[in-house]
């Protein structure tokens, strides 16, 4: 949401409609910045379970391998 800092109120996006200024007394709006991190989709969870799966996989194929070749 908006914030006017001279006004010391929030705007809906809506009362604002795309302007950079408050509408009430002109001064430039700040918008507050958002901490939240959106949290990674299942899909790219399952499809770092099945990389990490792979990579120990081949991981196991190249120890036998140089064991094999000792």
């Amino acid at each position: 949401m908006p914030w006017c800092d001279a006004c010391d109120r929030f705007w809906t996006v809506d009362a604002v409609a795309g302007q950079d200024d408050c509408p009430n007394c002109g001064t430039i709006l700040a918008r507050p910045a958002s901490d939240e991190h959106p949290a990674a989709p299942w899909h790219f969870k399952l499809l770092m379970v099945a990389v990490l799966a792979y990579l120990g996989w081949r991981a196991i194929q190249l120890l036998a391998w140089l064991v094999g070749r000792l």
